[in-house]
């Protein structure tokens, strides 16, 4: 991954923490619903020396998801957030 494509994620995850503290919620399961896909798949094709530089952005996204989805536990938005997510694990949310 180029230093651009990590400076957009963090671009991004800024940009969700924006939308966290300004509380719109609703652009910001927009922005998560992508974002942290390309984050876990940034993380896994990284090498372990780079792999540093995401998870600082990984974890920032991680709390403006666990922010949305506080609030709004169940709603449509968030159930469809919660299955990109899983969708996106590699072993299909199984936890195996």
């Amino acid at each position: 991954m180029t230093s651009l494509g990590l400076d957009s994620l963090r671009a991004r995850t800024d940009k969700a923490c924006e939308l966290t503290h300004a509380g719109r919620h609703a652009k910001l399961t927009e922005l998560l619903r992508v974002l942290i896909p390309d984050l876990e798949t940034a993380a896994r094709s990284l090498s372990a020396a780079e792999q540093s530089q995401v998870f600082e952005p990984m974890a920032s996204a991680y709390q403006a998801c666990s922010t949305a989805l506080g609030p709004r536990r169940g709603t449509p938005e968030t159930m469809s957030l919660w299955d990109a997510d899983v969708a996106a694990c590699p072993d299909g949310g199984s936890g195996r």
